[in-house]
């Protein structure tokens, strides 16, 4: 993890925070992304759908686009991968919680910023059905996140 925060340090860095915070752990994304905006890093809250906010990530014009998102990679519920989106096929079949593909939006994004590095930080979801709150083991790892960025990137 330490080695992804090097490679963003010190680049032009927008963190988008995906998820549906009535879905349980599929909020995940949204609650890591509020509580970083509080803390001045530069984020955009995506409760309403990526697909809402891409202009906005267009205007800005990152050299480093983080997707913080709810994911189902097969994994532990509360483990954490980071993958390069902007790359190819991602390994391992790490899948967002959302209907429009990652990939999708990537290609359009990369129309307009074609040198931007593009990286998903996922959080492997327990439960996103009807819910107010996180799963303890997602929580934990949401604030294990909270620390990572605002030190490595404040």
């Amino acid at each position: 993890m330490e080695s992804f925060f090097k490679l963003v340090k010190n680049k032009r860095t927008l963190i988008v925070g995906i998820g549906n915070i009535l879905r349980g752990d599929d909020g995940v994304g949204v609650i890591i992304a509020e509580a970083l905006r509080k803390m001045g890093l530069n984020v955009i809250v995506a409760e309403m759908g990526v697909e809402n906010v891409i202009g906005e990530v267009i205007n800005q014009r990152p050299e480093v686009l983080i997707f913080i998102d709810g994911v189902k990679a097969g994994l532990r519920p509360g483990d954490i991968v980071v993958c390069r989106l902007d790359e190819g096929k991602v390994r391992g079949g790490v899948l967002s919680t959302h209907a429009i593909p990652l990939q999708l939006l990537i290609r359009l994004i990369k129309e307009f910023i074609p040198d931007v590095s593009v990286y998903l930080v996922g959080i492997q979801v327990r439960q996103v059905g009807i819910a107010l709150s996180l799963s303890p083991e997602v929580e934990r790892s949401a604030k294990k996140l909270i620390r990572l960025f605002s030190s490595m990137l404040l």
